[in-house]
C-alpha cells in the first residue's frame, strides 16, 4: 500500500508534497478555492478553482494584473507536477467544487471537500463523491443533534409563512447570505407568483450567477416606497438596518442551519427561523466517510473534536487538523436525547390536535395551547388557538390563564409579592431531578440559552415518568406560586419547585419554568392576548383593551368578557391603571356619550 498523502496545518491546510495550499485565508504561491464566499477567498500567485467559481470571484472581487487562474471544468484531469486534479460537484453554492488529488507515482489518492452538502438543493449542482485514501472534510454540523429535515418540508414551511405573513398585512424579509443562501431562497419562491424585491448585494451575486442557477421569481432592487406586497430577501447583516425599521409591518425569517439551535429566532433577533442550510448535516457527514471509504480522515471547522470521536467509535481513523490535545467534552452517562436524532421541538405543531387526556383546567392543556401557539407564524391563527382556548375555561380560571399567556403569576388586586425564586433555585432544582453535576447543568444550559429549553432537556434525563393521580391544574399551580411566596429560604423554595416540577412531564414543567421565568417567547404580548379575549367572548377589541386598561389587570378584563359586562371595567383601590394611548373623541357630544 503507498503511503498516504501528507496533510498539515499552518494557519491553513496544506499538502507539502504537493506544494498546495487549500481555502488558505491569506495569499500564497498555489492554492485551490473552493468556492467564491469571502471566508474561503484570497488573492494567490495561482488559484485553481472552478469555471463558475472564477466567474463569481471576478464579479465580487474583481481582477487583479499579476494574479493567475488555472480552471476546471468538472469531472476533468489536469496532470501537473506528479499529480492529477480532478474537480466534483460539492453542492454548497453555485460552482462549489471538491478536489481529488492523485499521487501519479503510486496512485495514492486525497480528496478534500471544502464546504459541501449531499441534499440536493435547488440553485447548485449535485454533490458527487468519488473514493479516496485521505479525506479532508468540513464538519460545521458535526453534533447529532443537527439533523435536518427534507429540503422539500423545510421549503413548504417558508412558503407558507410568507402567504400567512402577506395574509396578514406584513411584509415577509427572508436572511440569507448575499451568495449562495439567498439564491436558493429564490429558487424557492420562483414558483410562488410573489414580486420579489432584493437587497441590493443580493441583487449583484444573482445577477452574476442567474444564467446557471435555474428559473427565478420576478425581482427587482429593493424600494422602500413600495416595498408592500412583496417578499423582500436580504442579508443577515441588514436586519437590523434602518430602511426595515422604517417599515413597520415587516416580519423577518432568518434561514440557516443554526435555526436548529434552541433560541435560534432570539440569537438572531427574529420573527422565524428555519433550517434551510448550505452544510452538510450530521448524518451526511456520517454517509461522506461511508461513501469514501477512506483509511484516515482529517477534520476541519466545527464540532471537529466531537465528530473525530465519534468517527473513532465507529472504527475509522479521524483526527481534527486544527487543534491540538484539548479538553474532552462532559460525557454524560446517558446522551440519548443528543445522540440518537433531532433534539426534541419544545413546542407542538400548531396543527397538533390537543390531547384528550388533558381538561381545559389543567396546567398542561394551558402549556400545550403556549406550544401549539409558539408553533404558529400567522398572528390571525395564534389569536384563533388562544381565543379557542380561553373560550373553553370557567371564569375563576379564565383570569389566571389570560395572566399566565400575558407572563403575569399574580393578580394585580391582590398586592402578591413577586416570587423571588433566583436562578440558583432552578439550577438546583433541576439538578437533583436529572441527577446531574453542577458542571453538567452549565454545560446544557450554556448550549441551549434558553431557560424553557434547558428545563425540557434536563427534565426529559429523569426516564419515563409515572402517570400523576392528581395533574397540576391552573388552580393548582395559583396555589403552587403562592406557597413559593411565603417560603423562606433557597432551600425551602428549592423543595417545592423540585416537587412540582417532579409531577410534571418534561414540556409542562418545560413551561412552567418559562412563565416563572418571563421567558415564555411565544409571541403573545399582551395586545395579542387581549384580541383573543376579544374573539372568544364576541366582543369588540377596543373595549377589551380599555377594559384592560381600567382594572389594570387582563384577567379581570377576561371575566368581564366572558360576562358581557366590559361596561363595567372601572379602576380599582391600590390597582395601577395602565398607561394607553389616547384615543380622542371628535365632538363634546361624543365625549359626554362616552361618559355616560
Amino acid at each position: 500500500m503507498p503511503p498516504l498523502i501528507e496533510v498539515t496545518h499552518r494557519r491553513g491546510i496544506y499538502l507539502p508534497e504537493a506544494d498546495l495550499w487549500l481555502d488558505p485565508h491569506f495569499g500564497v504561491e498555489r492554492a485551490f478555492i473552493s468556492h467564491a464566499h469571502s471566508d474561503h477567498f484570497a488573492r494567490h500567485r495561482l488559484t485553481f478553482c472552478s469555471e463558475v467559481t472564477r466567474h463569481i470571484m471576478r464579479a465580487r472581487y474583481g481582477e487583479k494584473e499579476t494574479a493567475e487562474f488555472q480552471m476546471l471544468p468538472l469531472r476533468q484531469d489536469l496532470e501537473i507536477h506528479g499529480w492529477r486534479l480532478r474537480l466534483y460537484p460539492a453542492g454548497h453554492i453555485v460552482g462549489s467544487a471538491m478536489l481529488h488529488l492523485t499521487r501519479l507515482s503510486d496512485g495514492a489518492t486525497l480528496l478534500y471537500t471544502g464546504d459541501y452538502k449531499l441534499r440536493h438543493g435547488l440553485s447548485a449542482e449535485p454533490c458527487e463523491l468519488p473514493r479516496a485514501d485521505v479525506l479532508v472534510m468540513e464538519c460545521t454540523f458535526g453534533l447529532p443533534q443537527f439533523r435536518f429535515p427534507p429540503h422539500a418540508e423545510t421549503e413548504a414551511a417558508v412558503l407558507r409563512w410568507v402567504r400567512e405573513t402577506l395574509e396578514d398585512g406584513g411584509i415577509p424579509v427572508l436572511l440569507g447570505y448575499s451568495l449562495g443562501k439567498a439564491q436558493e431562497i429564490l429558487r424557492i419562491l420562483a414558483g410562488s407568483g410573489y414580486p420579489v424585491m432584493l437587497h441590493k448585494s443580493v441583487l449583484e451575486m444573482t445577477q452574476a450567477v442567474a444564467p446557471v442557477i435555474g428559473a427565478l421569481p420576478e425581482h427587482r432592487l429593493f424600494d422602500a416606497a413600495e416595498a408592500s406586497g412583496h417578499v423582500l430577501v436580504f442579508p443577515p447583516s441588514a436586519n437590523r438596518s434602518q430602511p426595515l425599521r422604517k417599515l413597520k409591518v415587516c416580519r423577518t425569517a432568518m434561514l440557516s442551519g443554526w435555526a436548529m439551535q434552541p433560541g435560534a429566532r432570539y440569537r438572531y433577533q427574529v420573527d422565524e427561523a428555519f433550517p434551510l442550510s448550505d452544510h452538510a448535516d450530521y448524518d451526511e457527514l456520517l454517509q461522506t466517510v461511508e461513501t469514501v471509504n477512506p483509511k484516515r480522515v482529517w477534520l476541519v471547522h466545527g464540532s471537529t473534536r466531537e465528530f473525530a470521536a465519534d468517527l473513532r467509535a465507529r472504527g475509522w481513523e479521524a483526527w481534527t487538523l486544527e487543534k491540538e490535545d484539548q479538553l474532552e467534552f462532559l460525557k454524560f452517562e446517558d446522551r440519548s436525547s443528543w445522540g440518537t436524532g433531532v433534539l426534541p421541538v419544545l413546542h407542538a405543531a400548531p396543527d397538533a390536535e390537543p390531547s384528550s387526556k388533558f381538561h381545559p383546567s389543567d396546567f398542561a392543556a394551558w402549556a400545550l395551547t403556549c406550544a401549539r401557539t409558539a408553533a404558529e407564524a400567522s398572528r390571525l391563527k395564534k389569536t384563533a388557538l388562544l381565543a379557542e382556548y380561553l373560550r373553553s375555561l370557567p371564569p375563576d380560571e379564565l383570569a389566571l390563564a389570560a395572566r399566565y399567556c400575558s407572563g403575569l403569576v399574580f393578580d394585580p388586586a391582590a398586592g402578591e409579592a413577586p416570587l423571588n425564586t433566583g436562578w440558583a433555585v432552578f439550577r438546583r432544582a433541576l439538578q437533583e431531578l436529572a441527577g446531574i453535576s453542577e458542571a453538567e447543568y452549565r454545560v446544557i444550559s450554556r448550549s441551549q440559552a434558553d431557560a424553557g429549553r434547558t428545563a425540557f432537556l434536563m427534565l426529559g434525563m429523569r426516564g419515563a415518568q409515572a402517570p400523576m393521580n392528581t395533574p397540576l391544574t391552573l388552580t393548582g399551580t395559583d396555589a403552587f406560586f403562592r406557597h413559593l411566596r411565603e417560603a423562606r429560604g433557597p432551600v425551602l423554595k428549592t423543595r417545592l419547585l423540585r416537587e412540582c416540577l417532579a409531577a410534571s412531564d418534561a414540556e409542562t414543567g418545560s413551561w412552567l419554568v418559562r412563565l416563572m421565568t418571563g421567558e415564555l417567547r411565544m409571541g403573545s404580548r399582551e395586545g395579542l392576548i387581549e384580541e383573543a379575549i376579544a374573539q372568544a367572548f364576541d366582543q369588540d377589541a377596543d373595549s377589551v383593551r380599555e377594559a384592560a386598561m381600567l382594572c389594570g389587570d387582563i384577567g379581570r378584563a377576561a371575566q368581564l368578557a366572558q360576562a358581557g359586562r366590559l361596561h363595567e371595567a372601572a379602576p380599582r383601590l391600590g390597582v395601577p391603571v395602565k398607561v394607553m394611548l389616547a384615543s380622542p373623541e371628535e365632538t363634546a357630544e361624543d365625549i359626554w356619550e362616552r361618559l355616560g
